[in-house]
């Protein structure tokens, strides 16, 4: 089934794999839109499920949505990129890495994005 766009975070205490959460976007939704909604999703669960002295680094293989987050001028931003900005705290870092496609966890995040696109779940955006 195509009409989606697959979404997921993964998140990790060095090795060791703790939560999985995917997505399903409608095709109407950007990139960069899926990007921001992925990092909002993963500074909401990191609140909620650690403590606030734990650091938490976020990575996203965008460079472009982390730019996007950065800028300045409140009338060039969407809305997802100002509730980032919001709900953020000094113990969250969101941090760009270039995708490197020998990396196990690289792998398993774009394989259970993919089956989200394909899934029969509701749209979340």
């Amino acid at each position: 089934m195509r009409g989606a766009i697959g979404s997921c975070l993964a998140i990790y205490n060095g090795t060791y794999h703790i939560i999985t959460k995917f997505f399903r976007l409608p095709t109407y939704c950007s990139n960069l839109q899926a990007d921001l909604f992925i990092i909002l999703e993963a500074i909401k669960i990191a609140k909620e499920k650690f403590s606030s002295a734990a650091i938490i680094t976020i990575i996203n293989n965008n460079i472009g949505a982390i730019k996007h987050i950065l800028k300045n001028d409140r009338k060039k931003t969407i809305n997802l990129a100002r509730n980032i900005m919001s709900t953020i705290t000094n113990n969250i870092t969101v941090r760009w890495q270039k995708v490197n496609r020998t990396d196990p966890v690289s792998h398993n995040v774009r394989n259970w994005a993919r089956k989200a696109a394909t899934s029969n779940l509701e749209f979340n955006f």
